[in-house]
């Protein structure tokens, strides 16, 4: 009978060990991928089109042609968005087959995570459309209970995780 219960013991005490290892490491896998989160923003930060981005939008007034307006704009924040999160189209085309072209490119363009008056300048749109566009690629692409109110953070913790 002391068998057993020294046995059981031990066995609580395993359990336990192993339920604070579980724990530790599971802490540490998020430490781990927050910074990667936060390498991966700093790398597209700091890449050659998310500095020229940067730079045009701290500008007062964009030239039509330093905006996006052309599809040769877009091939450099597309190519670096795919470079920096491998799996973004695929996982955006999988989460929400039915949005427009226009609204896959601004998904890309606004994982750069620019302001609305930043985006609108680099858009050359209106304020009051990026508010729009994000609110009809936000009904579109969230679905469900979980709905963030934030875009780029649903494109970021929940598409790419």
């Amino acid at each position: 009978k002391r068998q057993v219960k020294e046995k059981e013991q031990a066995l609580r005490d395993a359990q336990a060990d192993q339920e604070r290892d579980t724990q530790q490491f599971r802490e540490e896998v998020e430490m781990i991928s927050q910074k990667y989160d936060q390498l991966q923003k700093q790398t597209l930060e700091a890449s050659a089109i998310g500095k020229k981005l940067g730079s045009l939008a701290q500008k007062p007034r964009l030239e039509v042609s330093q905006t996006l307006s052309s599809d040769k704009a877009w091939r450099p924040i597309i190519r670096e968005v795919d470079k920096i999160y491998p799996r973004f189209s695929f996982l955006l085309q999988e989460a929400c087959p039915d949005l427009t072209e226009s609204e896959r490119r601004y998904c890309y363009f606004h994982i750069f995570g620019f302001d609305g008056n930043e985006e609108a300048k680099l858009l050359d749109i209106n304020p009051d459309s990026v508010r729009t566009k994000r609110t009809r690629i936000n009904l579109k692409i969230q679905k469900g209970p979980e709905k963030e109110d934030n875009l780029r953070d649903y494109l970021i913790k929940y598409l790419l995780k």
